[in-house]
């Protein structure tokens, strides 16, 4: 049987076909009928290129957000200028396409970044104090060659405000930003989608050692107590391997292991690790981690802009790769001599959009990583990030659930969180029907 045409079921029920017709809805703003894009230097103000309607836009796609409305928010967002190295549309696509399979800890993940963006907005004073504060402790020699060039500081403080981790980390927690945004800007919508966000905001940051990934499970060492901590692996070892060392606050959810770092952490030397590990055991504040990255500045262990660039989406770790925040259609896999990978165009020919056609392809590498070595745990978040896409989920149920692919899936299934875990059991079953 062909298998290049989808075939949609008779009987779907009101949600089912909700969904769809967003699905359609996204996929034709994805495929190129969004022009209105922005390409700015690092820093770079917007406010010269902004209309009255991409203010109202905006306006718009920030009350939508704060009622935990993500599908109105992501209209909103992308129906006024676009910033081509922003990744908020993306992971308010990601998030809108999942509904009600969204797992309550990703939205808080939202709803911390939510706050960040209220406060600058609303241009709260607290912001300005934080970057001046930051760029002390952690650019100064940046920042130094900059103070007679007052566009290029500019610039340069809101680079560091919009993608710099400690900034967000004292905004958001230390500060009180997300306790404020959540008692005087979000609505109940918001709220109740919330995984122990209480919680989270009274969450300290600590230094941990990534020890290893067990199915679903990475296994820390906390340096301050060598306490071994189980977090939800979303893939905060990739690109620097188990053994390093990291800071990071941990925060409770609701899913196994009931513990998770609130956003990736942030990849420093283990001396710099260890004099935060020793100063938040010793300082009666919460600010000795800020103290000892400030420290780790200045002997030259922590440079400057090393603390920025590690933003990814709300599900995820892993931070994207350049080319993927840039597009939609052009993202696929190579070859090593540079050529499209045979099976891409492959499933390009069967009717599937690049993107999805590449994702296709993570995931069935899961599958061959899970055959040969009996363990997905290594390659699990890349799975998990593909396969939060439902339209990546449909496009496998129909050209990757050959025979005798079941128990490989199962393998991906107990390595990933839900939905992702939810839809390779699905897949797992759809292969083992169509082998029996």
């Amino acid at each position: 049987m062909p298998t290049s045409r989808r075939r949609t079921p008779r009987n779907r029920s009101a949600k089912q076909r909700r969904r769809a017709h967003r699905l359609r809805q996204s996929e034709q703003r994805s495929t190129g009928q969004r022009h209105l894009v922005a390409t700015l230097r690092p820093g770079e103000s917007l406010e010269h290129l902004l209309t009255d309607d991409d203010r109202r836009c905006m306006e718009l796609a920030t009350d939508a957000e704060a009622r935990g409305d993500a599908w109105a928010a992501w209209h909103h967002h992308v129906s006024g200028l676009l910033v081509e190295e922003s990744l908020t549309h993306h992971r308010l696509l990601e998030l809108a396409r999942l509904e009600d399979e969204a797992p309550a800890w990703m939205s808080s993940r939202w709803a911390v970044d939510q706050s960040l963006r209220w406060m600058l907005l609303t241009k709260d004073p607290r912001c300005d104090q934080l970057v001046r504060t930051v760029m002390a402790g952690l650019h100064f020699d940046q920042v130094e060659s900059l103070l007679d060039d007052p566009v290029g500081l500019v610039e340069y403080g809101t680079l560091l405000a919009a993608s710099d981790w400690v900034y967000q980390q004292l905004a958001a927690y230390e500060a009180g930003g997300l306790r404020d945004f959540l008692d005087a800007r979000a609505d109940p919508g918001l709220l109740e989608r919330l995984d122990h966000i209480d919680e989270w905001e009274r969450a300290a940051v600590a230094a941990y050692e990534l020890v290893d990934v067990q199915g679903d499970v990475l296994r820390t060492l906390r340096l301050g107590d060598d306490e071994t901590v189980e977090l939800l692996n979303l893939g905060a070892t990739t690109d620097i391997g188990p053994g390093a060392t990291v800071i990071g606050r941990v925060v409770p959810v609701s899913v196994w292991p009931f513990a998770m770092f609130e956003s990736r952490p942030l990849p420093v030397d283990e001396v710099t690790a260890r004099d935060v590990a020793d100063r938040m055991r010793d300082d009666d504040d919460d600010l000795g981690w800020f103290r000892a990255l400030a420290a780790a500045h200045d002997s030259g262990r922590l440079p400057a802009g090393s603390t920025w660039g590690h933003g990814t989406l709300w599900s995820t770790d892993i931070v994207p790769m350049e080319q993927w925040a840039k597009s939609e259609e052009n993202h696929h896999v190579l070859e090593e001599g540079g050529e499209e990978a045979g099976r891409v165009t492959e499933l390009k020919a069967a009717g599937l959009s690049g993107r999805v056609a590449n994702d296709v392809c993570v995931a069935e590498l899961g599958l061959v990583v899970a055959k040969v070595t009996g363990d997905a745990g290594a390659i699990a978040p890349h799975v998990t990030a593909v396969m939060m896409d439902p339209r990546v989920f449909e496009a496998l149920k129909q050209h990757s659930t050959l025979d005798g692919s079941g128990p490989f899936w199962r393998i991906l299934a107990a390595a990933t969180p839900s939905p992702v875990r939810d839809r390779c059991v699905r897949l797992a079953e759809l292969s083992e029907e169509r082998a029996a």
